[in-house]
């Protein structure tokens, strides 16, 4: 029997970048459900438009959108998107965000129900961050594709959706990367921002919280702002004179 994957998403003013998104990733699933946050620039428009043109064409079986508040934090709405899927797996995706050819191999497996997928009940991708077009980082696994029967979701900013699998063997966690995150400058920057706002003095994950906003303390000791690292970059300019070069280069190459 063959699997149903459901792309769950949780938007929020992403008019400039959800049709590219949504053209990246709608050949690999088989729905796609949108969690609108109160988009106030015309991304229930956008989607909605995107939808009449393309669904036949990406064989994409339904695209629903739901309403929300606007939390601030994307993680407050996931478990909704996830109510309002039907899919067996469930594929959990930020807008700026795209899955690699191997997870797009591993999910065309998992459609097809193939003798390698076995008894795996949920995969960690590992997650790899470009900011204006250079890659900054390649670290941390999130749990987002998963048997939509085993997970769970937390409330709260800067965490992923929760395993509930109980034997480690059936969660596979690949070396390759799974989610490529694209940002700009100041889109990250921004991001930093709202999110310190919504970090409360009582939070007992606070100092770990706030310790995520390296790029923002990155500019601050360059004495550039968002809009001039962002000119840098696309001028290709030599980024370690200004102290804002990845530490890195990257060890794989965005398929």
């Amino acid at each position: 029997m063959e699997m149903k994957v459901s792309l769950a998403t949780v938007v929020y003013n992403e008019a400039n970048r959800i049709d590219a998104f949504l053209d990246a990733v709608a050949s690999h699933v088989d729905e796609i459900v949108i969690v609108d946050q109160s988009s106030t620039d015309g991304t229930i428009d956008a989607v909605s438009s995107w939808g009449e043109r393309n669904l036949s064409l990406y064989g994409v079986e339904s695209l629903n959108v739901v309403l929300d508040k606007h939390w601030g934090f994307c993680e407050r709405s996931r478990a909704l998107a996830h109510s309002r899927t039907s899919g067996d797996w469930v594929l959990v995706l930020d807008a700026d965000e795209r899955i690699s050819t191997n997870t797009a191999k591993f999910v065309r497996a998992l459609r097809s129900n193939h003798p390698s997928i076995g008894e795996t009940l949920g995969v960690n991708l590992k997650r790899s961050l470009w900011v204006s077009g250079i890659h900054y980082w390649t670290g941390d696994y999130q749990f987002r594709l998963f048997n939509r029967a085993y997970v769970k979701y937390l409330d709260e900013l800067h965490t992923e959706p929760q395993s509930t699998i109980k034997d480690p063997l059936k969660v596979y966690s690949p070396d390759w990367v799974g989610i490529w995150h694209e940002k700009s400058w100041v889109e990250q920057i921004r991001d930093e921002n709202a999110y310190s706002k919504l970090i409360t003095s009582n939070d007992p994950r606070r100092d770990a919280k706030l310790a995520l906003n390296v790029y923002s303390r990155m500019l601050e000791d360059a004495g550039l702002t968002p809009e001039e690292a962002d000119k840098l970059a696309h001028d290709g300019a030599d980024l370690a004179a200004w102290g804002i070069a990845p530490e890195h280069e990257p060890h794989e190459e965005i398929e």
